[in-house]
This record gives C-alpha cells, structure tokens and sequence, in this order.
C-alpha cells in the first residue's frame, strides 16, 4: 500500500476505533430527536414523535406540539445522518428503539472520524508538509471535543464539522467544480446549526474574490439545504422564516449576555475553556502574521480566522456560555477545523529556536489528549447536577469537570 493511502485509511480507521471504544455513549436530552428520528422515519415514515410520548403527559423540552404533530425542536440533519447506521441495524433484524442508544453510538463515531479523514485531506492540501497534516489531523481527532463530545453523542456539532471539513477539502482543491460543490456542504451546515453561517460568509467572500467563475453554481448549491428547510418549516411549523427549531429556554438563554465574562468562560475556565482541556490552541497565535501575508496567495487563511474570530465573539455574547450540561468547550466546537488548519500554519512557522517550542507543543498536545480521553471514557462525573445548583463552580479547579473525570477513573 502506498505511503499516501496508508495515511488515509488510518486518518479514518484509527479515530473510528478509538472513538467506539468501550461504546460508552453521552448523551443529553438535546440528543433525543436525533436518536429517535431514525425509528419513527423507518417506522411509520414521518417525522412526527408522538409514538414516544404518553397522551396528556406535559412534553419534554426538546419536543413541541405544532400543527397537531409533536416535532423535534432541534434541526433534522443530525436524526437524518443517523439514518444509515439505522437502516443497517434494521436489515439486520435489530430493534431499533431498544438499541437507539448504541446505534446512535455508531453514528456518532462514524461521523467524528469522517471529519478527520476530510480534514486531513484538506490539511494536507494546505500545509507545505505532509508531516504537518498528519500531526495536526491527530491532534484534532484526540485533542479536541472531537473526542470527547461529538464522538459520544448525536449532538449537532458532529455533523457541522464534518460538513465543514468536506467544504474546506473542496475549497482546498481550487478546482472550478469542486469550490462549486463546497456552497453545498456550507449550505448543509448552516442549516444544521446556523451560526455556521458565521465561518460560510468568510468563505463565500474568498469564493466570490478568488473562484467568480464558481460563484452561481456555488450560490444555487447553497440554497438547496435552504429551501428544504424552509419548506420543512412551512409544513411543520407553520412558517418558512422559523428556521425549523426554537429556543427552549429563552428566558435564561438569549445573546445578552455580558461578551467579556463570555469570553473569558470560554477561554480560561476550568470546566469550559478551549484553552484549559485544548491548550494546543495557543499556539494559533503564531499563525496570524502568517495567516496574513498568505492572504494573496491563500486566502483561506484569513477566511478561516475571520469566521473563528466572530464565533468566539457571538457564542460569548451568550447568556449560557457554558452550553448547559457538556463537556469542556462544546458550544466553540464549530470552530475547530478552522483552528486546527490555522494549528498546521502556525507549526510551520514557530519562530526560532524551532525544537523549544515544539517541545512545548508536545507538552500542550499531550495535556489535551489526556483530558480529552478521560472526558470520553469518564463523563458524565456528576459537574452538571452541581453546576446547576451552583453555577460558580464553573470556576473551580479543584471541583472542575476534567478533575471530576480523573478522580472517577481513579475510584476515588
């Protein structure tokens, strides 16, 4: 086998097993429409629930009642990706709501390994290395929520990062027909979790400046997830505009939030911050001035910094920054490929001396996946029931959720 092939069989075998190992699944009730979706589509050929809910009983918060339906509050793609892996199960004679938990285990994996196996394509594009991809494709598959959330449970983040990771594979290709195609995953991972519209606009800009000739069949791609959705929210909730999803607790979860106290939730928290369980991520500040002087030449630098950026800011302004029950920076995980390809540059650009601050990457690298892992295998530790009470533990470091994970490993 060559070299090349190698690589890329083990840039999606290698974290799909690693990801199903012990099939220890995670998941919450925003979970739910995506591991039930499968079975009433299968079932009854639908997207009503109400099968999983007893009559007269007040719905749960991830359900609503609409134009006589109950209908998940949440986008469908996740439920949708989670089909195959159903359909499967099902030929196979297996009872797909008593074995919804494992199957949507499977999905979960599957499609966190897809988005290294596409960011690695798309890394090995853009690095000037082939070493680089590699050390950046594993630091995202191990270092990352990747592992420790998208890989445990049908949230919507998996598939925003897959969808993300195909579009910049395509962006990365700079062929006319594949920057084209990329308008579709974009348009698929806006429609999946729409602040993802925040990292497409900055690549829509780099399509427009540098690939015109792509720029209408890329728009009408686009716009296909779009109007699928609209036409769902015309039938299921009664208005195209609806964006086919709500909030379920508005009252507590809104932007308007304080963007400093966000921000530093966020970055430096114990519990939360990308910065605390992902410390590689700070080592993307060598990659700016590169990111920059590449913009002629590589545009999607900038693009891919730009989107980052204004997904810190716009998630900080959040009032519940700290995503609810979670492990570490759920809610920031849309930014990840952007940050792991802005990781690759800034390897490639440590100042000198070269070997210190590579000994320092390690360091950093070694951190991450240490808590990554135990986030995978030891959650939930019993920090969200607290956090709830309590929400100032957020700040503890003692009584963190990583600290938390490490202690139940150890039994103590």
């Amino acid at each position: 086998m060559k070299p090349r092939a190698f690589l890329l069989l083990a840039s999606f075998a290698v974290p799909f097993a690693v990801y199903l190992w012990g099939f220890h699944y995670a998941g919450s009730g925003d979970t739910q429409p995506a591991e039930l979706l499968p079975v009433t589509l299968l079932r009854d050929g639908d997207l009503d629930f109400r099968e999983f809910v007893k009559p007269g009983e007040p719905l749960p918060y991830w359900f609503q009642n609409r134009r006589g339906r109950v209908i998940s509050i949440y986008p469908l793609l996740p439920g949708i990706l989670n089909v195959p892996v159903f359909a499967a199960a099902k030929i196979a004679g297996a009872d797909l709501y008593a074995d919804r938990t494992r199957l949507s285990m499977i999905s979960a994996s599957l499609i966190s390994a897809l988005s290294v196996f596409f960011l690695f394509l798309a890394l090995d594009r853009l690095a000037a290395r082939r070493s680089t991809a590699v050390l950046a494709a594993a630091a995202y598959a191990f270092g990352t929520c990747v592992w420790s959330v998208t890989s445990r449970a049908m949230f919507q983040h998996g598939p925003s990062v897959l969808l993300q990771s195909i579009a910049l594979w395509l962006l990365a290709r700079e062929d006319q027909a594949s920057v084209s195609v990329s308008g579709l995953f974009l348009g698929l991972a806006v429609i999946n979790r729409p602040t993802n519209a925040l990292v497409a606009v900055p690549l829509l800009a780099v399509v427009w400046r540098r690939h015109r000739k792509s720029v209408p069949a890329f728009a009408t791609l686009a716009v296909v997830p779009l109007a699928l959705e609209a036409a769902y929210g015309w039938v299921y909730w009664g208005s195209p505009l609806s964006l086919a999803q709500t909030d379920p607790f508005p009252a507590v979860s809104h932007f308007g939030g304080n963007v400093l106290r966000g921000l530093a939730g966020l970055l430096v928290s114990p519990s939360r911050g990308l910065l605390v369980s992902s410390p590689i991520f700070l080592f993307v500040g060598f990659a700016l001035a590169p990111a920059l002087r590449a913009a002629r030449r590589q545009p999607l630098y900038p693009a891919l910094l730009a989107g980052a950026l204004a997904l810190l800011l716009v998630t900080a302004n959040w009032t519940l920054w700290w995503g609810g029950h979670a492990f570490a920076y759920r809610l920031l995980i849309e930014m990840l490929p952007s940050l792991t390809i802005l990781l690759a540059l800034a390897w490639e650009n440590f100042p000198r001396p070269h070997a210190a601050w590579r000994t320092a990457f390690a360091i950093c690298l070694a951190w991450s996946v240490f808590i990554h892992a135990f986030g995978a295998r030891f959650q939930p530790t019993g920090f969200n029931q607290k956090m709830d009470q309590d929400p100032s533990v957020l700040w503890s470091l003692r009584d963190s959720d990583p600290a938390r994970a490490i202690r139940k490993a150890l039994g103590s």
